[in-house]
């Protein structure tokens, strides 16, 4: 009598056909499925993290433009109210409110 047995008998072992091959074929697709999922998932997070760096430094830049441009601003006033033709050395006039600092 034979010793092999029947299973391997009736399926060689390359499985190119046959409900195992199919099922292994279908295992494989789904690695690949995995992979390119997560593949994905991993890009999503390092483009989300680059989005919010790239917008916190934007943030970050227009604050300090818009506190610049309050500086500018400020001196502009008082170099109009400097260069006016009403002040006078030892006149006593104040200087403008925008360059007192007050305490709060």
């Amino acid at each position: 009598m034979n010793d092999t047995p029947v299973f391997q008998a009736a399926w060689p072992a390359h499985r190119t056909s046959g409900p195992t091959a199919d099922r292994e074929k279908l295992r494989t697709k789904l690695n690949r499925m995995e992979w390119g999922v997560g593949v994905f998932g991993a890009f999503l997070v390092v483009f989300s993290m680059i989005l919010y760096f790239i917008t916190t430094t934007c943030d970050q830049i227009s604050e300090i433009i818009s506190e610049q441009n309050r500086a500018a601003e400020k001196i502009s006033s008082s170099l109009n109210y400097y260069g006016s033709s009403l002040f006078r050395v030892g006149t006593g006039l104040f200087p403008p409110a925008t360059l007192v600092r007050s305490a709060s």
